[in-house]
């Protein structure tokens, strides 16, 4: 008996786009989504190099289940995906949905700091005294 072979990255990113609502606005970022999808077909080794961009382009078009949830319950809107503040479903990366900051584990806070520096955030706390 033959050993089946799984789907490809480019038959799922297909049959995934057919779920999701896109626009001529969304092309060029579905094009990017195939190409990086044929490549870690054609070479599986480049989902160490192209992973964490195809996932980007992936919540780009909402179609990571964190990103869907939080579109479902209205939590995420355009401003907090763009800044990394709970953004992709209203939680942080234990699960839990943040709050103020002082209900928080200390080392959560620091990761969302650090996340939201990636954005463009300022490095230093200009409300510091």
């Amino acid at each position: 008996m033959a050993e089946r072979k799984p789907p490809s990255v480019t038959y799922a990113l297909t049959r995934a786009l057919k779920a999701v609502k896109t626009g001529p606005e969304h092309a060029p970022t579905v094009a990017l989504a195939k190409r990086y999808a044929a490549a870690i077909d054609e070479d599986p080794a480049m989902l160490a190099r192209l992973g964490r961009p195809f996932l980007a382009v992936l919540v780009e078009l909402k179609m990571t289940p964190k990103v869907r949830a939080g579109v479902i319950i209205g939590e995420g809107d355009e401003d907090d995906e763009q800044t990394g503040d709970a953004g992709e479903g209203g939680a942080d990366r234990d699960g839990d949905s943040g709050g103020d900051a002082g209900d928080g584990d200390p080392l959560d806070e620091l990761r969302n700091r650090r996340d939201r520096r990636k954005y463009g955030a300022a490095a230093v706390d200009t409300t510091a005294p």
